[in-house]
């Protein structure tokens, strides 16, 4: 994780604003109504639209872990998605936080856990460069998500690898009514486990505010 000043941080290319989650997942919501939670998951043609739903509920689960709300938006690929907060350091000690994030995707249609494992190791860990203060993102969109997720740390042998985060999403709940029912597990470092409601999540709003995310709320990210 990089801290920045917060000069350093409106530096940033303000054509492409840091995001609270809710602006982003509205239209997702919407989305998903008019054509269902299975084609939304499993069709090629909303893949990006995906990949902004899973760093979505991946924000919402830190924001019940950290007690501070994260803002997004897309990356240059790599990285597919860069996230800032704002921390009550002092203005002379960076008070923003800054991570990018890499999201990986196992499909449903993968018969066997070791499938996935080597997708994963092919796509995100082998001749791949990237910080290693980044995240990664594993998407297990698959029944067997709360068993895999459970031991594909191990299985990737993660220790030494660029990624300093490693977390695995997978769905436990799809409908229109409640949204996604889902959980998130920390793989490296490994110990937290949260299971959400992607709807209530939603419907909850701006939480935490800070003075330093009101202060740039007209320069460089949108609440």
């Amino acid at each position: 994780m990089r801290h920045l000043t917060i000069d350093e941080l409106t530096q940033f290319d303000t054509n492409t604003r840091f995001n609270h989650p809710n602006f982003e997942f509205r239209n997702i919501v919407d989305l998903i109504k008019k054509i269902g939670p299975k084609k939304f998951l499993e069709s090629p043609q909303y893949d990006g639209d995906r990949d902004m739903m899973i760093a979505c509920m991946f924000v919402y689960a830190i924001r019940t872990l950290e007690k501070r709300e994260w803002f997004l938006r897309r990356g240059d690929n790599p990285p597919d998605f860069e996230m800032v907060t704002a921390t009550n350091r002092k203005l002379k000690e960076k008070p923003i936080d800054f991570v990018q994030v890499e999201i990986v995707k196992v499909p449903v249609s993968f018969t066997s856990f070791n499938q996935a494992v080597e997708m994963i190791k092919k796509k995100k860990l082998s001749n791949y460069v990237i910080g290693d203060d980044n995240i990664l993102l594993i998407f297990i969109n698959h029944p067997a998500g709360p068993v895999w997720s459970g031991k594909i740390g191990q299985k990737l042998e993660l220790d030494g690898k660029s990624f300093s985060q490693v977390w695995a999403i997978y769905i436990l709940e799809a409908n229109v009514e409640d949204s996604f029912i889902y959980c998130v597990r920390c793989v490296k470092p490994g110990g937290e486990i949260r299971k959400l409601s992607l709807r209530k999540e939603f419907m909850k709003g701006l939480i935490y505010p800070n003075e330093y995310i009101e202060k740039l709320g007209a320069k460089i990210i949108k609440t």
